[in-house]
């Protein structure tokens, strides 16, 4: 991809509202004691979409494809902690 392309998907901030809305949201959910997913099943998740994103264009992979499974990844260790 170009460096436009590049920085419009990876770090153009409103590209990157997402990200901050869904770390906020899973805050609050490890902060109130409600996050059920164990770091096992947060890491095949993360495997698996890691996998999937190298199918993908590159502007794409860093974000579009990882979020979910990180947030995963976030929540799962921040319970846990």
């Amino acid at each position: 991809p170009s460096t436009a392309q590049f920085w419009l998907g990876y770090f153009f901030p409103p590209t990157r509202l997402p990200d901050f809305l869904l770390g906020m949201l899973i805050a609050r959910i490890v902060r109130t004691g409600r996050w059920r997913v164990g770091i096992g099943w947060s890491l095949l998740a993360f495997a698996a979409c890691y996998a999937l994103s190298l199918l993908l264009p590159p502007v794409f992979r860093f974000d579009a494809a990882m979020i979910a499974s990180l947030g995963l990844l976030v929540g799962s260790f921040a319970s846990a902690d």
